[in-house]
């Protein structure tokens, strides 16, 4: 057990940061849902839960309008499109510690 590997290549920044402006460019682009609109209603009214969605929805949908005070299909996409930045990051630690720190560039190249 050598512990992560925390080394960050040219590549692995580029596929990041590529995939994050190409879904910020579609997250810009397309009209909100109207799933969308709801829970964007759901971050203006914080409750712990509602019916059918947890709070986490609510909070994901609202940390674009609350960063910028700016409502629009983007805003509304922002956290959703953080947190699979993150997602994808942690794939690659976690590729990349299990098997090669090539494994993780292209299982980060390959992920959706």
């Amino acid at each position: 057990m050598g512990g992560i590997n925390w080394h960050w290549s040219k590549p692995l920044t580029g596929l990041l940061l590529g995939g994050l402006l190409w879904r910020g460019l579609v997250a810009s682009t397309l009209p909100a849902g109207f799933d969308e609109v709801y829970y964007y209603l759901y971050s203006r009214h914080l409750s712990w839960s509602y019916f059918d969605h947890p709070p986490m929805v609510a909070l994901t949908t609202g940390v674009g309008w609350w960063l910028t005070g700016v409502i629009t299909p983007f805003t509304i996409r922002l956290g959703a499109l953080l947190i699979h930045g993150l997602s994808l990051g942690l794939l690659y630690l976690t590729a990349a510690h299990l098997y090669s720190r090539r494994t993780g560039l292209l299982t980060v190249a390959i992920a959706p």
